[in-house]
């Protein structure tokens, strides 16, 4: 088969919320932002059904863009008590 039938391999949006340890609404906040970004609409999509798919190195890179936005915000609030 040839790759614009091949269904992408990973879990879904729910799965890899909880992985990640947020809503699942929030994930797709976060994919709408990305593919916006990249202008690539069908970055997270699954090209069969257009379902949103995520591979392990993108739960990956979620969770370091969440690990450092975290990081990003105690900054800010132990600069504004100084």
């Amino acid at each position: 088969m040839g790759d614009s039938t091949q269904k992408k391999q990973g879990i879904s949006a729910v799965q890899a919320a909880m992985k990640l340890g947020i809503k699942a609404v929030t994930l797709r906040k976060y994919s709408l932002i990305v593919e916006k970004e990249l202008n690539d609409k069908l970055k997270f999509r699954n090209k069969i059904n257009k379902n949103r798919v995520y591979t392990a190195s993108d739960i990956t890179r979620f969770s370091r863009s969440i690990t450092l936005f975290k990081c990003q915000i105690k900054l800010e609030i132990l600069i504004a008590h100084q």
